[in-house]
């Protein structure tokens, strides 16, 4: 070739597992994975109507390079919501911290905020 790449191995997910099981009998790499691999866009995904078509070179390149280990992260705050009944009803804010309330909770009829106030 004349210095080009050449034509890409496009090959379903199916067909890059039994390459690579050609490759490595023992490896561990599934199915699962390199559909997750294209889901998260790690790897470039080409669609032929309802099939999915990846590089073969590619999934080769990130198996022999590696990825990034993924870090946990913080989960949203889901529980209870602390409310703050020491409220000033003339300006809304809280006696006890000086919050601003972040948005109306009407109870019973009187109005509450949700504050900072723990």
């Amino acid at each position: 070739m004349d210095g080009t790449k050449g034509i890409p191995r496009m090959r379903t997910v199916a067909k890059i597992v039994a390459e690579i099981k050609a490759l490595d009998p023992d490896t561990e790499v599934t199915e699962f994975h390199i559909r997750k691999l294209a889901k998260d866009g790690t790897v470039p995904v080409v669609w032929a109507g309802r099939k999915a078509l990846i590089n073969l070179d590619d999934v080769l390149d990130l198996m022999r390079l590696g990825t990034a280990r993924p870090t946990e992260e913080a989960a949203p705050a889901v529980g209870v919501i602390r409310l703050c009944f020491a409220l000033c009803f003339c300006c809304l804010s809280c006696r006890g911290c000086g919050a601003e309330p972040t948005y109306p909770l009407f109870i019973r009829g009187i109005v509450n905020t949700i504050c900072s106030c723990s």
